[in-house]
């Protein structure tokens, strides 16, 4: 009996893999300043870097911050992964962040 147990085939079983952090790289056309880093991981936006990016798509006329609502930044990614075209990381350069 110890030979036919041994022979069982045993059960694997899929573990879900955690999403991948969330990448930008955005340019300052005015600027020339630069983001790029993750912004969402798998426990969802990373809040430092959020307030980041709001200082970072700041009006720099006015040197007045923003507060970016999550999904237009999730928007931004998603248009850069979708346009990338085969290239690592798709620079998005901006002109003005609200």
């Amino acid at each position: 009996m110890g030979a036919a147990w041994a022979a069982w085939p045993t059960v694997t079983r899929a573990v879900p893999r955690p999403p991948a952090p969330r990448r930008l790289l955005l340019v300052n056309a005015h600027t020339g300043e630069t983001f790029d880093g993750a912004y969402r991981d798998d426990k969802g936006p990373i809040a430092r870097v959020i307030q980041e990016l709001c200082l970072f798509l700041r009006d720099f006329h006015a040197g007045v911050d923003t507060e970016m609502d999550v999904g237009v930044i999730d928007f931004l990614a998603d248009f850069a992964r979708g346009n990338r075209r085969g290239r690592r990381n798709q620079r998005i350069h901006f002109l003005k962040g609200f």
